[in-house]
């Protein structure tokens, strides 16, 4: 990921290479998928400060050096929408078209 404070769980190019894969063969071979990365941050557990995490993550507190650190956001992975257009496609059922 880049050092924009993107989260550091899923790598968006491995997502879309896996994706791709998944997709190969079915019904959905062409389908494109469109992410939003969410930014990381952290709390530390001993004095509350707050802090991007960045790439390479640092997860160690600024404010007092302490090490219990929770993660705050940037591990979030949801689907929030599913668009569905047929493209000539009629050997798809009808209980399957969008």
């Amino acid at each position: 990921m880049a050092a924009n404070g993107a989260a550091p769980g899923v790598v968006p190019e491995a997502l879309d290479f896996c994706f791709e894969l998944a997709c190969a063969g079915t019904l959905v071979e062409g389908a494109a998928l469109h992410t939003v990365p969410v930014p990381a941050r952290a709390r530390c557990a001993s004095c509350a400060a707050e802090w991007a995490v960045g790439m390479p993550p640092d997860l160690g507190c600024r404010s007092c050096s302490g090490g219990g650190v929770e993660l705050l956001s940037g591990r979030e992975l949801q689907i929030l929408d599913v668009e569905w257009a047929e493209h000539g496609r009629p050997d798809v059922p009808a209980e399957q078209k969008g």
